[in-house]
């Protein structure tokens, strides 16, 4: 099993789609915003990857320098209205109580006393209109969290009402000069695609499995080609899922080569 063999700087990321997006907005103006449709997929990979992104954020890997850790991790959580302190926070059980009831980011599916009509119904919008969903299901895993240390409470409201006050002023500029439409094409479309890839990408980590330790309520993929291995790489490793959740304060850049390690615990709770 090869390590992977792509490797690049995080804020590539960040720079692409803050490129990508004023140029989609751009071209909306122009006779050719046609245009604007191709460039949908490249906006909502790029998003994606700033989704996994800020996973590693939480997880203060994603940069070895704190403050740009917590910067890129935060600007993300802006935009997606997830800080990085909830998702943080919440992640944490995710991670100590794997598909237990207990794990919020599984919620509701982990819960087997809710139907399972509820449970298909929350799968089919969670796995459509992720970009709406997610937010909401972080929100609701900090309102029934009696479990919060004082700070990061704190730190939570700050980062919402950053939040708030992005959005609300994105909005109210969007609706005085009656730019919808723009808004629609170059940002509200792509972001959903992107919503949509990282709850499916979600579901391929965690759905239809059995177990409830890390290496068997998590699926591992590891690419056979430099095709698989670069996509790996844009995505931060997070495919190696299960070495992730095996061993959590792991730097990504290490999951592919640990991977064989984690397999060996497989059997260990």
């Amino acid at each position: 099993m090869s390590a992977s063999r792509f490797h690049y700087h995080p804020v590539f990321n960040y720079l692409c789609w803050f490129i990508l997006t004023p140029a989609a907005v751009v071209l909306w103006q122009t006779p050719m915003w046609w245009l604007v449709f191709l460039l949908w997929p490249i906006q909502a990979q790029f998003r994606h990857v700033l989704l996994t992104g800020f996973h590693e954020a939480s997880h203060y890997t994603l940069s070895r320098f704190y403050w740009l850790n917590e910067l890129l991790g935060i600007l993300v959580g802006v935009v997606v209205f997830i800080p990085l302190s909830v998702y943080r926070h919440l992640h944490m059980y995710h991670h100590s109580q794997l598909a237990d009831e207990g794990d919020y980011e599984l919620w509701p599916y982990t819960v087997t006393r809710y139907s399972r009509t509820f449970r298909v119904i929350c799968a089919i919008v969670e796995l459509t209109l992720g970009f709406f969903f997610t937010p909401l299901l972080f929100l609701r895993g900090v309102l029934v969290d009696k479990k919060i240390p004082r700070l990061t409470g704190l730190r939570m409201i700050l980062e919402y009402g950053i939040c708030t006050v992005f959005w609300s002023t994105l909005l109210g500029v969007v609706t005085w000069f009656g730019w919808w439409d723009t808004f629609l094409a170059a940002y509200l479309i792509p972001s959903m695609i992107s919503g949509n890839l990282q709850s499916l990408r979600k579901f391929v980590e965690h759905m239809g499995l059995m177990g409830k330790t890390p290496m068997t309520a998590t699926r591992t993929v590891v690419p056979n080609r430099s095709s698989g291995h670069l996509l790996s790489a844009t995505l931060h490793l997070v495919n190696y899922h299960g070495t992730h959740h095996r061993f959590g304060k792991l730097a990504y850049v290490e999951l592919a080569a640990q991977t064989q390690r984690a397999q060996k615990f497989a059997a260990k709770p």
